[in-house]
């Protein structure tokens, strides 16, 4: 499994891209990409809007949805598409020691999907960590997360 996020932002608007592709327990190689205009509100609040790209051309649609900051710093992201379907995601990441954090991801889709990611990460440097994760749909993977 590989994924990538990008962001472009300055004080109110973020242009964000999340790529994820994974090929094992799979059938085939799958992927998804999605494509973001954020509008914060405050430091809680923000609205998007943009497109959830997939394997195939009638996996694509349009999101129009609401990132919101909850107590305890869980982050929470609904969208509704222009399919009629809807996907809920809370993530949160514990700093456990200076280097090493735990975070998890649960997300749910109205078509009845569930996705849960888990892993830790050993900060080696300000651009380099270790990761270790658990994916529902990869199983385990091992690898480096780089920032820039």
């Amino acid at each position: 499994m590989a994924e990538g996020v990008f962001n472009l932002s300055n004080t109110r608007n973020t242009l964000s891209a999340e790529v994820e592709s994974g090929w094992q327990e799979v059938d085939g190689t799958e992927w998804e990409t999605l494509l973001l205009w954020n509008r914060h509100i405050n430091r809680f609040t923000s609205f998007f809007a943009g497109a959830n790209l997939g394997d195939a051309l009638e996996d694509d649609r349009g999101v129009l949805g609401l990132h919101y900051l909850l107590p305890f710093n869980l982050e929470t992201r609904s969208f509704i598409g222009t399919d009629g379907e809807a996907r809920v995601v809370t993530e949160k990441e514990f700093q456990l020691l200076p280097r090493l954090s735990l975070d998890g991801l649960v997300q749910y889709e109205t078509s009845g999907e569930w996705e849960t990611v888990s892993g830790l990460s050993y900060t080696i440097n300000k651009d380099l960590s270790l990761r270790i994760q658990w994916h529902t749909d990869y199983r385990w993977g091992a690898g480096l997360q780089l920032r820039f």
